[in-house]
């Protein structure tokens, strides 16, 4: 899965109230520092 992919059903599970299971999605795939980042900053996460 890439990993816009990834945060676009990251997204959809955020704002379907199911903030756990898009943490979980957002955590289950190795990335790359910066992709993490960036997907961290769009869940709305403090890295």
């Amino acid at each position: 899965m890439s990993a816009g992919e990834l945060l676009r059903q990251a997204n959809q599970l955020k704002r379907s109230g199911k903030l756990d299971e898009a943490i979980a999605l957002h955590q289950s795939q190795p990335t790359t520092n910066l992709a993490r980042l960036l997907k961290s900053r769009e869940m709305g996460m403090k890295c």
